[in-house]
Parts: C-alpha cells; sequence; structure tokens
C-alpha cells in the first residue's frame, strides 16, 4: 500500500501551509475542546494532506492536534498545483453539511448518554461520573446550551414530525404547540367519555367555601375561577332600576352582605388555600372590587401567585350607573386579578388585557352578581386545556360550570347560599340534557 492510499498519522510539525494560500476558515471556534476530544478518543475524521505535507482540509483539526500533543491523522492527495488545492479546500468546506437543529439535538443528548453509559451517571456530592458540565466542554459549548439540546432531543423523540425544523426556536414553539393540541385532545375525550357513560363533569356542594376548600385535594385544581363579595358594601349602595338601594338587588330573591371584613376574610383564606390545592402550572382569575385591587393582590402574591400588575378589566357597556351622577363618572366596567403559578403557560397568547361584553340581562338574572357565560368563557379560552379541573369556591347561581362545562373541562363548585346553589344544580341539568 503507497503513502497516497493510506491514512497516516504524521507529527502536525511537519504540516505546512503552502506559501500564498493562507487559509479562508480564520475562526477556528474553541479549538482547546477539540483538542480535549482528541486526548480522549483521539481524532476521528483525517486531514487531507498532499506528497509535500501542504495542508488541504483540515486546518482546525491540526490546530487541535497540536494543542493536544498528537500526531495529526491524515489522508495524502497527489495534488501540488495550488489552484487545485484551493478548488479542494473550498469544495470541503462548502458542500460540509452542517447538522441541522433537531440533528444537533439528538447527536448532543445522544453523546451525553453515550458517556454516562461508559463513565457512569454523576450524582450529587459524588466527583465520578459524566456530568452535563463535561459534554460541554467535550463539544466546545455551553452547559445551558447542552441542556437545551437534550431538552429539545426529549420534544422530537416525542414529536418526530419536528426533525424538519429550520430553526432551533421553531422546534421550541412547534413543541409547545403539539404538546397543547396532544393534551386538548386526551382531555377532550375524557371529558367526552364521561358525558357518554352518564357520568358527571360537575361536582357541585351546597356548603361554606371556607370550609370546603380546605376539603379540596393538594395539586389538584388547574384553574380557579371565582367571583367573591367585594367587601364595598354594595348591599347598601347599589341602586336598583327601581331607585331603591339595599337588600334585593335584582328581584332575584337574595340578600347578600358585603362587607369589607367578610370579603378580606374570604379573600386571605382563597389565596392560602388556594396555593395549596392548584397544580405548579395553574391559573386563576378573581373578581375584586377596584377599591381593594392592589391589597388584595398583595394578599395573593404574599401566598405564592404571581400576580399580574395591572387588572384585567370587563367593559360591561357604553353607559353605566351612578347614584351620584350629578358628581362622579357613570360604572361601566369591573376588574379581575389574573394569577399564575410558576410553571403555567397561557393557551392563547397575545390576547387584550381587557374584555367587552354585555352583563346579564336583568330579567334574567339569576343571582345579584351573575357574571354571563360569555365573559367567563372568554377568559377561560385564555388559559384552559379540555379535560382540566376548574374549582369556583364561590359559584353563585353557576354560570362559571356552565363556562367550564362548554370548555369541556371536569369543573367542582361550592355556594353556601341554598336557593343559589339548586338554580347552579338546574343550571347543568339543563346542560346536561341537551348534550
Amino acid at each position: 500500500m503507497s503513502m497516497l492510499d493510506s491514512v497516516m498519522w504524521v507529527e502536525p510539525t511537519k504540516i505546512k501551509v503552502k506559501e500564498g494560500m493562507d487559509r479562508y476558515r480564520t475562526d477556528l471556534g474553541d479549538v482547546q475542546a477539540l483538542a480535549d476530544s482528541f486526548k480522549k478518543v483521539k481524532q476521528i475524521l483525517p486531514g487531507l494532506v498532499n506528497r509535500e505535507y501542504e495542508l488541504i482540509d483540515g486546518g482546525r483539526r491540526l490546530a487541535a492536534a497540536m494543542l493536544a500533543g498528537h500526531k495529526f491523522k491524515c489522508i495524502f492527495e497527489d495534488i501540488a498545483d495550488p489552484y487545485e488545492m484551493r478548488m479542494l479546500e473550498l469544495e470541503a468546506n462548502l458542500h460540509r453539511k452542517d447538522y441541522t437543529p433537531a440533528e444537533e439535538a439528538l447527536a448532543i443528548r445522544d453523546l451525553h448518554m453515550l458517556k454516562q453509559n461508559l463513565y457512569g451517571k454523576s450524582t450529587s456530592g459524588s466527583q465520578q461520573g459524566h456530568t452535563v458540565e463535561d459534554t460541554a466542554k467535550l463539544i466546545g459549548k455551553s452547559r445551558g446550551s447542552v441542556y437545551n439540546a437534550i431538552e429539545m432531543a426529549e420534544m422530537i423523540d416525542a414529536f418526530p414530525q419536528l426533525k424538519s425544523a429550520k430553526k432551533k426556536g421553531d422546534i421550541k414553539k412547534a413543541a409547545a404547540g403539539l404538546m397543547k393540541l396532544s393534551q386538548a385532545l386526551i382531555g377532550m375525550k375524557a371529558h367526552s367519555d364521561a358525558v357518554s357513560s352518564n357520568s358527571n363533569t360537575y361536582n357541585l356542594i351546597n356548603a361554606d367555601a371556607i370550609q370546603h376548600m380546605k376539603t379540596i385535594k393538594d395539586n389538584s385544581v388547574h384553574i380557579l375561577l371565582t367571583d367573591p363579595i367585594y367587601g364595598i358594601d354594595a348591599d347598601v349602595n347599589c341602586m336598583t332600576t327601581g331607585g331603591q338601594t339595599g337588600g334585593d338587588l335584582t328581584g332575584s330573591g337574595y340578600k347578600i352582605s358585603d362587607t369589607k371584613q367578610s370579603a378580606f376574610y374570604y379573600y386571605k383564606t382563597l389565596a392560602k388555600e388556594s396555593i395549596r390545592f392548584c397544580t405548579d402550572d395553574a391559573h386563576g382569575y378573581c373578581f375584586v372590587g377596584p377599591e381593594h385591587y392592589y391589597i388584595i393582590r398583595r394578599i395573593f402574591l404574599k401566598s405564592g401567585w404571581r400576580v399580574h400588575v395591572k387588572p384585567l378589566i370587563w367593559i360591561k357597556r357604553e353607559t353605566g350607573q351612578c347614584n351620584v351622577p350629578t358628581a362622579w363618572p357613570a360604572s361601566c366596567y369591573e376588574m379581575l386579578l389574573y394569577m399564575r403559578r410558576d410553571n403555567s403557560k397561557l393557551v392563547k397568547e397575545g390576547m387584550p388585557d381587557w374584555i367587552e361584553c354585555p352583563p346579564v340581562d336583568p330579567s334574567k338574572k339569576l343571582h345579584p352578581y351573575e357574571k354571563p357565560v360569555a365573559l367567563l368563557s372568554n377568559l377561560l379560552s385564555r388559559v384552559a386545556l379540555p379535560g382540566q379541573t376548574m374549582y369556583d369556591p364561590f359559584m353563585g347561581s353557576g354560570s362559571s360550570i356552565e363556562a367550564g362545562y362548554l370548555s369541556k373541562l371536569f369543573t367542582i363548585g361550592c355556594e353556601l347560599d341554598t336557593a343559589a346553589y339548586a338554580m347552579a344544580m338546574s343550571r347543568v341539568a339543563h346542560l346536561t340534557i341537551k348534550k
């Protein structure tokens, strides 16, 4: 076998760059990482030199071999003409295909796993085993990029269609969308199966919310949607269509005490209990009076929720109600807190922080503070996936339960007032009859 036919190992100092043939590739990247790799597994891909030991291709590998103190693996090509040598150099670099983002992620993950199989996994407090840091040094990347690659590889395993993505960001975005779709399909089937088998997708309880919240299992609720009393003496100050204040506000038969003391007791208990029974990717909505928005926001922040600095606004109408129209503007909107747990993500991104929706027609109201189903459905569409569990400890006549049912959620509702509870039961019974 002649020298020109074989792979040879030569001293890197013997290799030279032909005069006037400076290399096109000037940025050699992290040569130290490649040198470290040579020390562990030797040089895998040979360079290309001519019979005069002049370099044609493999400048980075040559630099790494010199740094590592290793011989240079190369193939000899019987070329001396500088034009042919330059053409080969350009061909080798221009036609060398880089990994696609998916190929790179899978390769890094598999390399990391192979190294762990060879050297063992590193455990806390141990100096032995192969770590992510070891893989990062080996390939000349940051620890964070290796973690991202491993995570991306898992996404590609779950959704092989991601292999065709052109950018790393596209893989993550597409994976998030596919994950939501997958979860939605599973949840829809679970909800549909429950309905088909005549199993209730709702659980309504006639009880004190303070006591009932304590019975909810830890990490069992995905969405908190509720409308407690505001603590603004609405039962005294609100004016009815007949010009009267206090007592029965709608003709629906309810009389509700809306004191600040009671409201804050409910909010504090709700904040404390909800952080326990909600999952770490849960979302929450809580209607509040504007007078107390920032105080109540601090209550939920203190309990561990992440609460949006600004309220969501429900725009009810163009013209509103005011007890002293000669002095103050009419009330046309209400506020609510939006809160989330650490691992939550919105289902619909970029939605505005206001919703325009007419209130329930007074003649059709079942409860004095009833919120329209369309409004609550809009809120749920932003955060909910079918099959998740929603809880409303102050459900009133059950408009939130109806919105949850229409969103294919499993719902839990609690209401102390027996008449309101009966209305809620009647409401969902009509829904299930229509199924």
